[in-house]
C-alpha cells in the first residue's frame, strides 16, 4: 500500500504522542491484585532430572497433563515430562505405544533403540513412537528431548503358543493378555462396593496397567478406609472348562487377601439342589499373607443359606523365603472330571491340589465361567496393619487355552 508524505507525518505525530503519554502516566498496579514477576527472555529453564517419577497420584492417575499445550516457562518441567512407560513387556510380533508426556504435539523428540534389531521404531520424530517387537532379548528405548533422556526397557518374549499340550491333553490359545493396557473389551471393573466383613471396599481407581502388568494397589483412602479393585472378564470371554496361565506377585501385607477366581452366572439360590453342575465359583487361588494360606476351593448351591463348600489349604508354598519377592506360575486346569492346580511348573511334584468334581462339588462345574482378578480386606486376612500399607497385586500376563 502506497502512502502520501502528509500521512506519514501525521502517524509519526500520533505515535510520539501515544509515547509521552505513556511516560508521563505509568501503569500502577490496582489494589488488591498481585503484580505477576516478568520472567528474563534469557533466563534458564529449570533442568529436568534423568531419573523418571513413576509414583501414582491419589486418585490412581498418573500425575501428568496429558495435554498438546508444551509446558511453559516458570511451570516445574522436572515433574510433568515423562514416559507413559518405563518398562514393557512384548510378545515377538507385537506393537505398542510409548509416549514422552507433558511434551507438546510439535515439539521435535528423537527416539532410539539401540543395536540388535530387537525393536523397530515407527514415527520417531515426535512424542510419540511405535514399538513393534521383532525378536526375543531386551533393549532400552531412549526418548532424547532438549539434551535430556528418558529411557523404557522393552522385553521381547517368544509368541504366546496357539497350541500346547499339558500331560495327556492338547489345548489351543482362546485368548491372552500381556497388560501393556486394561483391554475394556476384555476386562470390566467389578462394581464399586462394600465386600467382606472389615469395612473395606473395592475402587476403580485402585486398578490400572502399568510398565506391563496389572497392578492392583491394597490401601486406606483419606478417610481410612481400605480400598483395593478387581475386575472380571467380559461376557465374549467366558469359558467352559479349559487351562489356565497366570504369572503374578503378591506383596505380603496383613489384613487382606489376594485372589484369582471363575464365576458362572448360575451361581445364585435358582440353582440349588443340583451341585455344582449348573454353578460354581472356583477359587483357583486365595491367598493370604498374613496366616500364609494358599488355599483352592469349590462353592457351589447360590451365596444363600444352602451354599456348601469344600476348600483345601497349602502352607508350604509361602513358607519359602522369597515367595513375595518373586513371579509365580499358576496352571490351573479344568475339565468334566475336576480341578487342578499346579505352581510354578507342570510336573506331577508341581500339582498344588487335585479336587474330583463328584467328590467335591455334587459334580463338576460344566458351565461358562468368568475370569476374576481381585485383592480385598477382610477379617480372615488378620488386622489390618496400615504401617504394611500400600501393597500390590501383580499379573504379568494371563493365557487362556481350550482343550482340542
Amino acid at each position: 500500500m502506497k502512502m502520501n508524505m502528509k500521512t506519514g507525518i501525521f502517524i509519526n505525530r500520533i505515535i510520539g504522542i501515544s509515547v509521552c503519554f505513556m511516560l508521563l502516566c505509568p501503569y500502577t498496579v490496582p489494589a488488591g491484585a498481585v503484580e505477576l514477576p516478568v520472567t528474563p527472555g534469557d533466563e534458564e529453564i529449570p533442568e529436568i532430572s534423568l531419573e523418571i517419577d513413576d509414583t501414582d497420584s491419589a486418585d490412581g492417575t498418573d500425575g501428568t497433563d496429558d495435554t498438546d499445550a508444551f509446558t511453559g516457562a516458570g511451570q516445574d518441567l522436572k515433574s510433568s515430562i515423562k514416559l507413559n512407560n518405563t518398562k514393557l513387556r512384548l510378545k515377538k510380533g507385537e506393537k505398542a505405544t510409548l509416549k514422552l508426556k507433558g511434551v507438546g504435539s510439535d515439539e521435535k523428540v528423537i527416539w532410539s533403540a539401540g543395536k540388535g534389531g530387537i525393536v523397530k521404531l515407527g514415527n520417531s520424530r515426535r512424542r510419540k513412537c511405535t514399538v513393534t517387537a521383532k525378536k526375543t532379548g531386551t533393549v532400552t528405548v531412549k526418548a532424547k528431548y532438549r539434551g535430556k533422556v528418558y529411557k523404557c526397557r522393552v522385553t521381547v518374549t517368544a509368541s504366546c503358543a496357539k497350541t500346547i499340550k499339558f500331560g495327556k491333553k492338547k489345548y489351543k490359545l482362546s485368548y491372552a493378555d500381556e497388560f501393556n493396557t486394561l483391554d475394556t473389551g476384555r476386562w470390566a471393573y467389578c462394581p464399586e462396593q462394600e465386600r467382606q466383613d472389615a469395612g473395606g471396599f473395592w475402587r476403580n481407581s485402585c486398578t490400572k496397567v502399568k510398565n506391563g502388568k496389572l497392578v492392583i494397589t491394597c490401601k486406606t483412602d483419606k478417610k481410612g478406609t481400605p480400598v483395593s479393585g478387581a475386575i472380571r472378564s467380559t461376557k465374549d470371554y467366558e469359558q467352559k472348562y479349559g487351562l489356565y496361565h497366570i504369572r503374578f506377585k503378591a506383596e505380603k501385607a496383613d489384613g487382606l487377601w489376594y485372589a484369582l477366581w471363575l464365576l458362572s452366572d448360575g451361581m445364585d439360590d435358582s440353582t440349588v439342589g443340583r451341585g455344582a453342575t449348573d454353578g460354581a465359583e472356583l477359587d483357583m487361588i486365595e491367598l493370604v499373607p498374613h496366616t500364609g494360606e494358599l488355599c483352592m476351593s469349590v462353592h457351589w448351591d447360590g451365596y444363600g443359606k444352602h451354599l456348601k463348600s469344600y476348600c483345601e489349604t497349602d502352607l508350604k508354598m509361602t513358607q519359602k523365603k522369597d515367595f513375595y519377592d518373586r513371579y509365580h506360575d499358576l496352571w490351573y486346569q479344568w475339565d468334566k472330571h475336576g480341578y487342578r492346580l499346579y505352581m510354578d511348573g507342570t510336573d506331577k511334584d508341581d500339582l498344588i491340589f487335585d479336587f474330583d468334581g463328584k467328590e467335591h462339588g455334587d459334580g463338576t462345574c460344566a458351565v461358562p465361567c468368568d475370569l476374576i482378578i481381585s485383592a480385598e480386606f477382610g477379617k480372615w486376612g488378620g488386622k489390618i496393619r496400615r504401617s504394611k500399607l500400600p501393597a500390590h497385586f501383580y499379573v504379568d500376563y494371563v493365557r487362556v487355552y481350550k482343550e482340542m
